[in-house]
């Protein structure tokens, strides 16, 4: 490839796969996204690596970028290690934290305690709902957005009726709805899902759980989903 001065040589040198499709320069990076500029100007675009563009950049694979037909670039999750509560990045796109909740109004252990000690006032949220809709079976299937701040939010996902510490508590149906829809309406966002969701501290149904995730976001993902395990 041509050597080029400025930000188009800067994305041709960083790390990942390069592709040139008339006026754009696109690198495919390592964590799933796509970074744009236009050969002949200074500025760049982050584009997710679904939808509209995972389409497109699916074709290019196909036709023009014959320098990469030998991958075969599929959706699938990412995985990270640390706190799943951490700072959004100001430069990146928005962020939703995600965790199960039940609908008797009682927080699980886990990501959604985190959430209620840092964040009082979505708990207070998650409350009223489940009041307003006299604590019943009917909050199963809603995914109750809460925002933090202007960056990120929290999606409580009604998998659950009962608050128990057993296994068995979630309804894998119900979780399937709830994944469907974060995935469809949160175009362009990074979902952040804990380890284990779902699952108390039965590694069976973290198989069947992974396996929800992965289809829902196949079948409905426009955005970039990420599963968080707390640092060792």
């Amino acid at each position: 490839m041509k050597k080029r001065e400025g930000l188009v040589q800067e994305i041709i040198d960083a790390a990942g796969e390069t592709v040139e499709a008339g006026k754009y320069v696109y690198k495919l990076r390592d964590d799933g996204w796509i970074l744009r500029c236009e050969k002949d100007k200074a500025d760049m675009t982050w584009i997710s690596s679904s939808g509209v563009m995972f389409d497109a950049w699916q074709t290019w694979m196909k036709t023009e970028a014959k320098t990469v037909n030998k991958h075969e670039f599929k959706k699938d999750v990412l995985w990270r290690d640390g706190d799943i509560l951490s700072k959004a990045n100001e430069s990146g796109p928005d962020v939703i934290v995600c965790c199960q909740v039940n609908c008797k109004g009682k927080i699980n252990p886990g990501t959604a305690g985190k959430i209620r000690e840092r964040y009082p006032a979505v708990y207070t949220e998650y409350f009223e709902h489940c009041r307003a809709k006299r604590f019943s079976s009917g909050l199963m299937g809603d995914v109750l957005y809460s925002n933090i701040d202007g960056k990120t939010q929290v999606a409580s996902l009604f998998n659950q009726y009962k608050w128990s510490r057993e296994p068995g508590g979630t309804d894998f149906d119900v979780m399937k709805v709830t994944f469907r829809e974060l995935f469809k309406n949160n175009e362009g966002k990074v979902i952040r899902i804990p380890y284990g969701i779902g699952c108390s501290k039965n590694e069976s149904d973290w198989d069947t759980v992974l396996e929800i995730i992965r289809k829902e976001y196949q079948a409905n993902g426009k955005n970039v989903v990420e599963i968080w395990k707390p640092a060792a």
